[in-house]
């Protein structure tokens, strides 16, 4: 896994971590903005952020949210019951 640090203002950073590539070929990369005077210090933070990535503490962004659950479970659901019931 490798990390980068964009400068994005006077106080402000950008740390990128590049996880890999998914199914479709298109980049994993995690990113966190930090507010901190020296580049030192966000060297700090990235290092800090690539290991809570790599400890899995950063979540992928492919977790179904509440809603598409809510979908998922109705129709699975729904399905059991009609099978059930027709028995």
């Amino acid at each position: 896994m490798t990390g980068s640090i964009e400068k994005r203002g006077k106080n402000s950073y950008r740390l990128v971590v590049f996880k890999g590539y998914d199914l479709d070929g298109r980049p994993i990369r995690h990113q966190k903005t930090i507010h901190c005077k020296k580049k030192s210090e966000a060297q700090i933070e990235l290092a800090k952020f690539l290991t809570e990535v790599e400890s899995g503490l950063i979540v992928d962004g492919n977790i179904p949210t509440f809603a598409q659950y809510v979908e998922i479970w109705t129709k699975d659901h729904h399905q059991l019951t009609t099978d059930t019931n027709a028995c």
